[in-house]
């Protein structure tokens, strides 16, 4: 494949056009390998390519070059595709390599830039996969990779290839993503600082990886196992197990631990319980109990054996229910629910002896008295002769043997059998009464039997022979009754009264049945009576002193020895209060039956009344107890209330917390709390060592390891945390990943994630850290978009601003964005191509092609800075420049000025 070379220059030079625009009106910008300088200054260098001699230029106003000014510093043509470097001015002719009759030769000019070649090209001869190809040709190619892309080479007129131009590119290969041939790879480290480089040749064919990256180990750790020592990434450290075996921690590729594995086991070993097997860690061994039960023995996770549990008891025997060892338990004695015997279970879980019953005994029965079991009583008859009666071995009588002859009549008596009961009717005639008297199995009367009731007699309900019935006295004052006794015949005795009058103003206690009379006062000399009746109620005053309580507060005005009753001002509608305005006028102090409220467990209750209520816990004579005060209202409540003993807990009052430690070796406690209500709370802790609850992680036992899923639902790591040997927790280790967000992809903690920028520029990255508890860190972004024309190096996401020039103020601006990628230039300088003969006033980065009178076409291009270029020609054209005229006619060049 052949590409016209004109015409592929034409194109490169419309494609590559640049805008030029005046920057900063104070410094000149950098121009070629001119570098940047202040407005006056004047900056001297070397001549190029290391000839002798001197160049200066100066920075003008407004920040504009002058031209170069040069000493001594001949110009000279680069070289250029098989064109060496050459003097300005001096022509250089090449003969074919491949024919010796054809040449080609190419003229450097006065301003060391090279003319069009002349002569015939001989073509490139084969060079390796290139082909032979024509003269002033290129040769294109697919890339060799079997991708859709080509390189290309060009052949000159001298017949030399010139070098390989490309657009191969190396595929994407796992994080490698797709790279220009000829070009660099570079990624950061995977979990450290440090780059790993990749070279693309041209033929997009990627080289090895080369890594900077330092190694990664684990660092040296301590845990409830050991000691680790540092270990490299991806190996593995072991430490002895405490009896037998290994324990193993691998070092991930991350530098960070895994967690432990291990084939540590338990060596056989005997105590007090037994022969214990050897068994591995994390598992339990078993043996039986003398008994009932199986004794278990755990070898931890590090291969230690823990102290030996059971579930032995002593088996149900003989009555005996099956029963925990150390516990003693007890059963009825036979035949006597009055006594017991008891057994303990030994902590072996074997059962002891029983203690014995006490011997059987027949209790006392009439005229038998108590009898030793399978023992004979006997008994003298009243007449001589005697009776027997047996104590069975239960300790119940047996029927009795033999019989008396009949008690004789003993005045209202009739003659009545041995044994037998004789009963007539109550004297009173009480119709649910009786009198019983029992002729002995000895044939003796016993006393007579009355169960003859006291009849009502308007005051007193019927009451029960030998039982003093009691009333309130009718005035209704606290502690006096009036009592009378019924005789064990069923007869009442005399009524007995301590009823009195209370306290009344200018009247003092007075018994009933009283007459109480008192002189007014020294100047007054009558007197007031007052007379207290049977039912210890004060009749009215007889007479008055003539006078009158004055206002008190609520209390309104009243007569002497009257009373004033309001309504309770705790709104009881039972109650009252009342106030007393004595003989002599001065207001006695008031007196109230106002309820304190029912509150709670308490009813209402009188004021001066100590309410009392049976602890919930149902113990006996233990009382919740409150006074209702004499203003109404409640004191506090009084709790004697206590918890029984229970276990290691003594009898505790209500509202206490008891603790209690395990033993001498293990110094932590259990506690109980004793509520309000007298109830034992169920303890808190216990003597086993554990780590308790602690947030998402769960209780646990001491040497065991609890392990969770992570938090953010990421499937391939976990959550570890350890309860050590004193029941304490360790610090948590988590391998969780941060998970794969944007850009970013999984990621361990504690590792910094790095991807390279966008725009390709090495050593700038996009980095962001995973943080220890698994989240991401917020991003760091150091990517910047490079130097370009008048913008210099600038931050992503930043906006740069140039002013055009000293005389137009107006601004360009363009914006690196978040990939460090310029967008493009908003805003221009504003200047047209002005009309130039018979070339059109034109917008900047216009192209006018106007047709030639000659065969062929002409244009010219404006450029941004308002500037007319120089025209191009394209095949037979005139082309136009600032100082000279170049014609073409039939392969010829004529350089006229």
């Amino acid at each position: 494949m052949t590409i016209n070379v004109r015409f592929f220059f034409l194109l490169l030079f419309l494609a590559c056009s640049l805008v030029h625009v005046i920057v900063d009106s104070y410094v000149c910008p950098a121009d070629g390998d001119w570098p940047p300088a202040n407005e006056t200054d004047v900056v001297t260098m070397p001549c190029p390519l290391g000839l002798s001699g001197q160049r200066s230029r100066a920075c003008g106003t407004g920040g504009i070059w002058s031209a170069p000014v040069e000493t001594a510093c001949p110009k000279y043509c680069p070289t250029e595709q098989g064109w060496n470097q050459t003097k300005a001015t001096m022509t250089v002719t090449i003969v074919c390599p491949t024919n010796a009759s054809v040449s080609a030769s190419r003229t450097c000019g006065s301003t060391g830039q090279w003319q069009a070649p002349m002569g015939s090209g001989c073509g490139c001869a084969q060079d390796g996969i290139w082909t032979p190809t024509d003269s002033d040709n290129f040769i294109v190619m697919d890339c060799p990779n079997g991708q859709q892309q080509a390189w290309s080479r060009y052949c000159n007129l001298a017949g030399i290839f010139g070098p390989v131009v490309t657009n191969c590119s190396c595929p994407a290969d796992a994080e490698w993503n797709m790279t220009l041939g000829g070009t660099r790879a570079v990624l950061p480290c995977p979990y450290q600082t440090g780059v790993r480089i990749r070279d693309c040749d041209k033929t997009g064919i990627w080289s090895d990886v080369g890594t900077q990256c330092p190694p990664i180990s684990c660092p040296a750790m301590v845990d409830a196992f050991g000691n680790w020592s540092a270990t490299p990434a991806g190996g593995n450290a072991t430490l002895p197990c405490p009896d037998t075996g290994i324990i193993y921690r691998e070092c991930n590729a991350s530098g960070h631990w895994q967690l432990t594995t291990t084939n540590c086991s338990c060596s056989a070993a005997t105590d007090t319980s037994g022969s214990w097997p050897t068994t591995l860690a994390g598992q339990s061994a078993t043996l039986p109990c003398p008994d009932t039960g199986i004794r278990y023995r755990q070898c931890n996770s590090s291969g230690q054996w823990k102290p030996a549990t059971s579930n032995c008891s002593c088996s149900a025997n003989g009555g005996w229910p099956q029963t925990a060892p150390n516990k003693t338990v007890s059963q009825p004695c036979p035949y006597s629910s009055n006594s017991t015997m008891q057994r303990v279970c030994l902590a072996n879980a074997t059962w002891g002896v029983p203690t014995t019953c006490p011997p059987l005994k027949c209790p006392f029965d009439n005229i038998w008295n108590e009898t030793l079991a399978n023992q004979t009583a006997t008994a003298l008859c009243s007449s001589g002769g005697t009776i027997t009666r047996l104590c069975l071995y239960n300790g119940t009588w047996a029927a009795q043997s033999g019989e008396c002859p009949s008690c004789p009549a003993d005045g209202v008596w009739e003659m009545t059998n041995a044994t037998a009961i004789r009963t007539i009717a109550c004297p009173n005639n009480d119709p649910n009464g009786s009198i019983a008297r029992q002729c002995s199995a000895n044939a003796t009367w016993l006393d007579p039997f009355w169960l003859c009731h006291c009849l009502s007699d308007g005051v007193f309900n019927t009451t029960l022979p030998n039982v003093t019935a009691v009333i309130a006295c009718p005035n209704g004052v606290a502690g006096q009754i009036i009592s009378r006794d019924c005789l064990s015949n069923g007869t009442w005795a005399k009524t007995v009264s301590n009823c009195s009058c209370p306290a009344d103003g200018l009247y003092s206690i007075t018994p009933a049945n009283t007459t109480v009379s008192i002189q007014c006062d020294a100047q007054n000399t009558s007197q007031v009576t007052r007379f207290c009746n049977g039912s210890a109620i004060w009749e009215p005053q007889l007479g008055n002193c003539s006078k009158t309580c004055p206002t008190d507060g609520i209390w309104n005005t009243i007569d002497a020895n009257t009373i004033r009753t309001i309504a309770c001002t705790n709104n009881d509608t039972l109650g009252s209060m009342a106030r007393k305005c004595a003989e002599n006028g001065t207001w006695l102090e008031p007196y109230s039956t106002c309820r304190c409220p029912a509150e709670g467990l308490f009813n209402a209750t009188l004021p001066s009344v100590t309410a009392v209520i049976p602890c919930p816990n149902g113990v006996a004579g233990q009382f919740i107890s409150r006074e209702c005060l004499s203003n109404s209202t409640w004191a506090s409540i009084v709790n004697n209330c206590s918890c029984p003993a229970d276990g290691l807990y003594a009898t505790t009052a209500a509202n206490t917390t008891v603790s209690i430690q395990c033993d001498a070796q293990n110094t932590s406690q259990v506690t109980r709390f004793c509520n309000g209500s007298a109830m034992w709370e169920p303890q808190l802790g216990n003597c086993s060592k554990t780590c308790p609850a602690d947030g998402i992680w769960d209780a646990i036992d001491a040497d065991a390891i609890a392990t969770i899923a992570c938090a953010n639902n990421d499937t391939v790591g976990s959550m570890a945390r350890k309860c050590s040997e004193n029941g304490t927790w360790l610090e948590p280790y988590s391998s969780c990943q941060c998970p794969t967000d944007g850009i970013f992809n999984a990621t361990s903690p504690n590792v910094t994630a790095v991807i390279a920028c966008p725009n390709g520029v090495a050593n700038q990255f996009f980095s962001r850290q995973c943080l220890s508890n698994s989240t991401w860190a917020s991003i760091v972004n150091n990517c910047s978009c490079p130097a370009d024309g008048l913008y210099s190096i600038t931050p992503a996401n930043t906006t740069a601003s140039i002013q055009c020039d000293a005389q137009n103020t107006s601004q360009v601006t363009r914006f690196c964005n978040a990939s460090a990628l310029w967008e493009p230039q908003l805003g221009n300088c504003s200047k047209n191509c002005s009309q130039d003969g018979i070339w059109p006033e034109t917008l900047p980065g216009g192209v006018v092609v106007l047709n030639c009178t000659s065969e062929g076409t002409q244009e010219r291009t404006s450029n941004n800075s308002g500037y007319n270029a120089a025209e191009h020609v394209i095949e037979y054209v005139f082309h136009y420049t600032d100082d000279r005229t170049v014609q073409q006619h039939n392969g010829s060049i004529n350089d006229t000025n």
